[in-house]
């Protein structure tokens, strides 16, 4: 599951200044539920991150050696030996992440995950630029072993960022195996040395990829995600959603903030309008009509939202709370 997040101040991918913006490979400031991670923003505390908005911060614990936090009772431990963080609840679930040693490519990234009833999550590789290839998740029904593997293909754009084209998930059970379902992602400034024509949409398992109109996307932004599951020998239900970002000098929003989310519902109603040639050069007004979701923003947090559907406009104000220092305690409402 995805999820667009407009202000991230801790990450592993990106310098200090520039931490309201991050790509850990989906298109800038979207954030992957499967892929936790630790940082330290370049020096203490620590803060182990579950996408969209979960953050755990720990302080170093003299006393037992460890990083610490209060009222969860979950503890972090670090293994020099092992280049390894470990988070463990009281409930017996333990997380593991890939440590800060130098020279590790894939710092900070999920490794493990272990369950109090032995459900485990693994990362089973990471490519050169430090993202996961493949996870594999095992689990037991009536007695049999149950393997569910999420395979990730990356590819370079021209930007040189690494990003995620391809998503294929299969579950195993005893010795079958079967195809489950697809994703394929396409991005503004495309894949390779130059990006693509436009087309009318996005081929699932294709390798291809399409540029949007300047104005509706910059280079990196996730444009489409086109969902398909297998059904009988062969990929059916296409699915797509597509997205349209603020860009450099545009009224709302800054350059890379989520503008519409168009649904697979919307996609399909869009492409089939008459007056519409090509759904990815349609006018925002037209996109208007068929969105699922509309955003404005202050200061890159969300102040203006509506939903298709919906009877009323949500506004959102923002006030600073005056709390402790815990890092785990929010001063912002």
């Amino acid at each position: 599951t995805r999820h667009f997040v407009s202000r991230v101040h801790w990450t592993a991918c990106n310098a200090p200044e520039e931490s309201s913006f991050f790509d850990f490979g989906n298109g800038y400031n979207w954030a992957v539920e499967v892929w936790p991670y630790v940082t330290d923003e370049n020096g203490p505390p620590v803060h182990v991150v579950f996408p969209p908005s979960r953050t755990l911060s720990f302080n170093w614990d003299e006393a037992c050696s460890c990083y610490e936090v209060g009222a969860s009772g979950a503890t972090l431990v670090y293994s020099r030996s092992a280049n390894l963080f470990t988070l463990t609840y009281p409930d017996g679930s333990v997380w593991t992440f890939v440590g800060f040693r130098s020279g590790t490519i894939a710092k900070g990234r999920f490794k493990s995950y272990t369950g109090p009833g032995g459900h485990s999550v693994t990362a089973s590789g990471y490519t050169d630029a430090g993202h996961i290839t493949a996870i594999q998740a095992t689990y037991t029904v009536d007695g049999s072993t149950v393997t569910e593997s999420y395979q990730y293909t990356w590819r370079e754009c021209p930007d040189g960022a690494e990003r995620l084209e391809s998503l294929l998930v299969t579950r195993a059970t005893g010795g079958s195996s079967e195809c489950l379902q697809r994703a394929t992602y396409t991005y503004y400034g495309g894949f390779g040395s130059a990006a693509s024509s436009s087309s009318a949409s996005a081929t699932a398992g294709s390798s291809s990829s399409r540029s949007g109109p300047e104005d509706t996307g910059t280079m990196g932004d996730l444009e489409t995600v086109t969902q398909e599951i297998y059904e009988d020998g062969e990929w059916v239900d296409r699915r797509v959603w597509y997205y349209r970002y603020y860009v450099e000098g545009s009224s709302g929003g800054a350059v890379h903030l989520l503008k519409y989310v168009v649904d697979p519902e919307g996609y399909d109603a869009l492409e089939a309008d008459p007056a519409v040639a090509d759904p990815f050069t349609a006018s925002d007004a037209k996109i208007a009509e068929y969105a699922l979701s509309y955003f404005a923003y202050t200061d890159f947090r969300v102040s203006y939202k509506w939903a298709r559907g919906a009877s009323e406009i949500s506004y959102y104000f923002w006030a600073r709370i005056e709390t402790d220092t815990d890092y785990n305690h929010f001063n912002l409402r």
